[in-house]
Formats: structure tokens, sequence, C-alpha cells
């Protein structure tokens, strides 16, 4: 840490301790020393040798002046967000057991909560102890009770889908996007399966709030909580099935797909929906089975035969299908009865990642043996496109009205199976398809002939 640095930090703690009069100019000082801590994670450290960190807390904790109050608090969240020793230090009863109070307070103004709700998010980020101690101190018995009074708004409410949020409406949506990323980081990373079923008494209100159609800026932060509550968790699961979860969905899922014929814009949130439904079902049968009857992949079939620009979009959905058909036959029947596997063929063209190819071809071999003809007369297609678009390029007008194999009886009567493979290699008039029939043949037989000389 660089002189200036230690320098800056020296000085800042100084406004903070002396200052005591001045809240405008304490909570200037708490900005640019959150500001340093994020900028240099060496600060945090000298903060907490310094003693900085508990006098800050004790400001919180004490304060008179609100504005002091979220200054403060968002200090000791940014310190516990870069460094470790700092989340410790900061993880114990007594500092959750003030978050909570703040956080059930009906004086507390909204900007305060949702301060409080973020260094509750940061004391449990990847860190168990922190979310035990969420539990236990009632931090998210009171995180969950905002979650559901504050709940975004529906198209009941807004017709059009798009935020019309201003004023204490914004305030409020701020409120639970917090609280929502809070919870999240309570019930997951590490797993938390107590945690977890704790959060699950919310679901059915989150169904509600999906199928009644909910704004679209609400959409990811509930996605994401979804997928740390259920995922890996046989209860949650069972829970959220229960409650018309994977319906609502499914509604989403319909209405984000139809947005992205229209909306490319839509892309990312249908895509971040269908790994949902994924994560939701994800190693349980009964799921799967009711992703089936939802007819889910068809609709995912719908998402991956769009142009997606973002070729990590295109991967993200391509893998949510491969998970959902891979252990159920029914699934990979419905994907090749949507098409599917064309869709699959044609975007290994459009993306040419390896990781994307790779799961790509992985996910064909699963399917293929439900549709064997129609793969081959895939490739087959692709092949002779891609050879009539090179013979067109030597040749801007090739004669094909002579090809051996299209105009057999009129122009090649003679030919017979011993004789036909060597005149359709031979004439400079065949076309790309028989062209590539013919290769695709040689190919095959070289193939059997290596495996028998092996054998």
């Amino acid at each position: 840490m660089s002189s200036e640095a230690v320098s800056s930090l020296t000085v800042l703690l100084g406004c903070i301790k002396t200052q005591k009069d001045c809240p405008q100019a304490q909570k200037q000082a708490l900005v640019a020393l959150a500001h340093l801590c994020m900028e240099n994670g060496e600060a945090c450290e000298r903060l907490e040798e310094k003693g900085g960190l508990m006098s800050i807390l004790h400001l919180a904790v004490f304060t008179k002046h609100l504005e002091v109050q979220q200054a403060a608090l968002y200090t000791l969240s940014c310190a516990a967000q870069i460094n470790r020793a700092c989340q410790s230090k900061l993880c114990i009863p007594q500092v959750f057991a003030f978050l909570q109070s703040k956080l059930s307070d009906q004086h507390s103004l909204p900007e305060v909560k949702r301060t409080a709700a973020f260094l509750a998010n940061c004391l449990a980020s990847n860190n168990r102890e922190g979310q035990r101690l969420a539990r236990e101190r009632q931090c998210m018995v009171t995180m969950i009770q905002l979650f559901l009074s504050s709940l975004p708004l529906t198209y009941a409410t807004n017709p059009t889908g798009q935020s019309q949020l201003d004023g204490p409406q914004d305030q409020a949506f701020e409120l639970w996007t917090a609280v929502t990323n809070g919870l999240a980081a309570c019930v997951n990373n590490p797993q938390n399966e107590e945690n977890q079923y704790l959060c699950s008494g919310t679901f059915a209100p989150v169904v509600k709030l999906l199928t009644d159609g909910c704004i679209s800026q609400a959409v990811r932060p509930i996605c994401y909580y979804l997928g740390m509550v259920i995922s890996s968790n046989k209860r949650t699961q069972k829970r959220w099935m229960l409650a018309g979860g994977l319906q609502a969905l499914m509604t989403v899922l319909q209405r984000m797909v139809e947005q992205a014929h229209e909306d490319p814009t839509s892309m990312p949130l249908a895509v971040q929906v269908a790994v949902t439904l994924d994560s939701c079902v994800a190693n349980n049968a009964r799921g799967l089975q009711l992703i089936h009857q939802l007819k889910a992949v068809p609709l995912m079939v719908q998402l991956l035969s769009l142009n997606l620009q973002d070729s990590q979009l295109q991967l993200q959905v391509l893998l949510t299908i491969l998970h959902l058909t891979e252990m159920n036959k029914d699934i990979q029947q419905q994907l090749v009865s949507a098409g599917g596997l064309s869709v699959v063929l044609h975007s290994m063209a459009r993306n040419q990642s390896a990781e994307y190819n790779k799961a790509a071809t992985y996910l064909l071999k699963t399917c293929v043996h439900l549709d064997e003809m129609s793969v081959c007369s895939l490739l087959i297609e692709e092949e002779i496109m891609s050879r009539r678009a090179a013979a067109a390029e030597q040749n801007k007008n090739p004669d094909y009205s002579k090809c051996p194999g299209c105009s057999r009886q009129l122009h090649h009567p003679q030919l017979d199976s011993r004789t036909y493979n060597r005149v359709v290699h031979s004439s400079p008039h065949t076309c790309p398809m028989h062209k590539a029939i013919l290769d695709m043949e040689t190919d095959y037989i070289r193939r059997v002939k290596a495996k028998r000389n092996a054998d």
C-alpha cells in the first residue's frame, strides 16, 4: 500500500472521529473511505489494524444522523465485501441484531434499510457463519417480511410491463432488490439447506407475481433468488412445484420468447428464465416429467433458433436443453419432434466456439438414435449447400443438366451398380448433391474396412 494511500486513510479516520458536530463532513469522509477500500484491498487490512472498523461500527450504531448511519453501513459493507478478515471481524451476533432492528424499524428510511440489507448480504456471502447468524438473529425473517411486503408491480398495475417507477416506488423497488440479493446470499454459496427451506415460504406470493405478470425489471432478481433457494435441494424443489412454480416460470418464458422475436434486448431475460427452469428440476424425475408436460424444451428450441448475437447466451440455451434432455427420453423425443436437431445443426454453423460445438455434438449423439435418417439428411443437405456455394463461386453458371445421377435414363442409360460410382466421380457435370452422397458413401466404406482390419 502506497504511503499516499496510508496517509489518506489516516486523515479520513481522523475526520470521522473528530467531526462529530459536522455530519456532512463525517458522511463525506466515510464515502471517501469506502471508495479507498474498494480500490485498494490493503486499505481494508490497515483499517482493521488501526481499529477503524470498530470505530465505524460504533458510529453506525449510535449516531443520530441518518445520512451518517447510511454512509457508515455502506463503508462497513465495502470492507466486508473486499476483505475476509473484515468480514470475520463483523460477523458477531451484535451486528446482526443491530441490522435486524434497522430492517424492522418502521421509522427507518428506505435508504438505511437498503444499506443494512447490503451489509447483511456482504456478511453472509461465502460465509457459513454469517448465514447462521442471519437466521438465528432473525435477520432473515425480517428480510423475508420486507421481500413480501414490497413485491414489485405487476402488469395488472402497470399494463405496459415497462418501468414506471419513480420517487417512493423507485425506492421500494431498490429496497426489494437489496433484500432479494441479501436472502440469496443467506441460502447458497455455500449451500445452506435450512435457510433455503426458510425462504421457500415465499413461493406462493412469487408464483402469483409471475403468473400475473411482473414488470420486466423484476424478472432477473426473482430468477436469481429462485435459483439460489431451489438449487440442489429436493425439499424446496418439491415445494416450488407444488406451488405451481414451474407453470409460472413457463408463463414468463413464453412471454419473453414472444418479445425476443421482436426485441433482441429481451433475449438475456428469456435465457435466464430458461436456466432457472433447469435449476428447479435438476436431478428430479418428477420435475422433468412436468417439464415434458409443459413442453418447455420446444419453447427453448424457438429461442435457440433466433439469431443470438451473444455466443455465451446461445451456449447457455444449448446447455439448458442438454441438461433437460440428457436424463429423460420423453424430452429427447420432444426435442426431435420440435425440429430441435435441425436447429442445433444450423446453430453450429453460426457459432464457431469449440465449447459450443462440443456440447452440440454431445446433444446430437444423445438424440440421434431417435431420428437417424433426419440427422443424415440434414448432414447431406449441409454438405450439398456448402458444395453448391463453392461451385457457384468457381463457375457462375454451372450446368448440372447432364449429371449422371440426375439424368441417368436420358444421358447414361448404360450405368449399372458397377459403373455408377466411377462415372459419377469422374463426370465434370455431377451435381453437388450426388457428389456429397458419393463422398459420404466412400467415407463410410473406408471406415467399415478400417474397423474390420482392426478387428
